[in-house]
C-alpha cells in the first residue's frame, strides 16, 4: 500500500492580536506539526494579520521550544533585504529574531530589482546565519530569479538555506489552475487552501509530487486568507483546528 504521507509541516499564517497566543500554544500541543507564520511589516504592524510588537514579544517569551514559528517579512523590510540592507535586524532585538525557526520573504507579485547579488546574499547571511534559520522565497513567477540567486553556488558557500514556496496568487488566497512540480529537496505550496478544499487539493498536490518510483517528495503547505473571519478582522481558531485536522492523515 502506498504511503500518502508527505507533509512535514503545516504553516498557518496570520495570527495577530485578535487571538490569545496561549491558545496557539495549546493548539501546537494538539498538532505538533503546525508552524505559526507571523507576518512582519514595518508599516502594517497592528493591523489585521500583523501582530503588534507587544503581542509578538509575549508570544515568543511564553512559548515552549516545541511551538514553531516562521517570520514572514513584507513590504519595506523585504525590499531592504533584496537591496542588501539590514533594516529588520536593526529594528528587532536578537531575542525576537531567534524566536523564528524560518524566515519567509513575501514579494506579493511585486517585482523586486536585484542590483547587487553579493550584497543580497550577505543580507541573507545577516538575517539567518546567526541562528541557522531557513529562508523561504515566495515563488510568484515575478521574482523567482531572486530565489535562484540565493540557491547559487555562492549562496550555498555562505550557508544560505533557501527553499521555495509556490504561491502564484501573490498572497491573495486564490487557488492556482494547476499546482507546479516541486523544485529542490523541500518546498511548500500555498494559495487558496481552506478547510473546504484542503482534502481535494492535497490529492492534486500529491499527483504533482509523486516521483517515477512512486515515492513522494516531502513538502509543507501554508494557509492564510481562508482561516479568517469573513470581515478579515479575526483569526478564526475554529477554522485553524479544522484545517489541521484535515491535514493530519497526510503528515509524516
Amino acid at each position: 500500500m502506498t504511503d500518502s504521507r508527505f507533509l512535514k509541516q503545516v504553516t498557518v499564517t496570520g495570527a495577530d492580536d485578535s487571538v490569545n497566543y496561549y491558545d496557539l500554544c495549546n493548539i501546537s500541543k494538539r498538532f505538533p506539526y503546525v508552524e505559526w507564520g507571523i507576518l512582519l511589516s514595518k508599516n502594517s504592524e497592528g493591523y489585521p494579520r500583523f501582530p503588534t510588537l507587544n503581542w509578538l514579544e509575549g508570544f515568543i517569551a511564553e512559548k515552549s521550544p516545541d511551538v514553531h514559528l516562521s517570520g514572514h517579512l513584507c513590504g519595506t523590510w523585504v525590499r531592504d533585504i533584496v537591496d542588501g540592507g539590514t533594516a529588520f535586524i536593526n529594528a528587532r532585538r536578537n531575542d525576537i529574531r531567534k524566536g523564528f525557526e524560518r524566515y519567509q520573504l513575501n514579494f506579493h507579485a511585486t517585482q523586486h530589482l536585484l542590483s547587487d547579488a553579493a550584497k543580497f546574499i550577505e543580507s541573507l547571511v545577516f538575517l539567518t546565519g546567526v541562528h541557522n534559520q531557513q529562508v523561504i522565497f515566495q515563488m510568484d513567477d515575478t521574482n523567482n530569479r531572486i530565489y535562484h540567486r540565493a540557491r547559487s553556488q555562492y549562496g550555498k558557500q555562505r550557508g544560505v538555506d533557501a527553499v521555495a514556496l509556490y504561491d502564484v496568487s501573490g498572497g491573495a488566497g486564490v487557488l492556482p489552475e494547476d499546482w507546479p512540480e516541486p523544485m529542490g529537496d523541500y518546498c511548500g505550496y500555498a494559495g487558496g487552501l481552506s478547510p473546504d478544499n484542503l482534502k481535494e487539493q492535497l490529492g492534486k498536490i500529491e499527483q504533482r509530487i509523486t516521483n517515477k518510483d512512486g515515492s513522494l517528495c516531502k513538502i509543507w503547505i501554508d494557509a492564510e486568507t481562508h482561516l479568517r473571519s469573513p470581515d478579515n478582522q479575526q483569526f478564526d481558531l475554529d477554522k485553524v483546528v479544522q484545517f489541521l485536522e484535515i491535514a493530519k492523515p497526510y503528515v509524516i
